[in-house]
């Protein structure tokens, strides 16, 4: 049982693209949490698995994979939900320039600080009602708006926002804000 399912998880992972991230609950239903563990660390130290971090391993690449693949893959492995927020919130909707600081997500799951490479991923524990009910795009957009700070939104703000935005977009960012703090809500309608 154990060869037939380490063979199955071999060939997963062979077959998959160039780069691909995988958890052990990728693989649960093939057989127990410790023995696709076990198979997932004897791959390992095989030609065609890399072991990225404790827990998280990628199709050998020449390439290692993101900060941000990396956190994802980690929420995915956990059933977090996930949004970045602060500065790294800023820098994907291109507020700001993207730097050495920590990688900082907010995620119904608990606090933790992961060390990758020479990045620190940061998740902060946010209640869960906060963001799953918004779509990625609309959490995304509220959790920068909230780096801001109320008294730093800008027209130029307001402009980018609308122009990164499809009219559907912008639609579904309204409906989905509209239990936000008041601030967000207001400048959101203004969009």
């Amino acid at each position: 049982m154990e060869k037939s399912l380490h063979k199955t998880i071999e060939s997963t992972i062979v077959n998959s693209h160039p780069g691909s991230l995988f958890v052990v609950s990728d693989f649960l239903h093939l057989g127990s949490y410790e023995a696709v563990k076990r198979a997932l660390a004897r791959l390992a130290k095989t030609p065609h698995v890399t072991r990225v971090i404790r827990g998280l391993y990628q199709k050998t690449d020449t390439t290692l994979p993101s900060p941000y693949d990396v956190a994802f893959a980690l929420a995915r492995h956990h059933a977090w939900t996930i949004i970045p927020s602060g500065d790294t919130a800023l820098a994907l909707l291109g507020f700001k320039k993207a730097d050495e600081l920590p990688i900082e997500f907010v995620s119904d799951g608990p606090y933790r600080a992961i060390t990758y490479q020479e990045h620190t991923i940061v998740f902060k524990h946010r209640m869960k009602r906060e963001i799953t009910p918004l779509s990625f795009q609309s959490a995304l957009i509220v959790e920068a708006l909230k780096a801001l700070g109320e008294e730093n939104l800008k027209e130029a703000h307001r402009r980018h926002i609308r122009k990164i935005l499809t009219t559907k977009q912008l639609s579904k960012l309204k409906q989905e804000t509209a239990r936000s703090r008041i601030w967000i809500q207001q400048f959101i309608q203004t969009l």
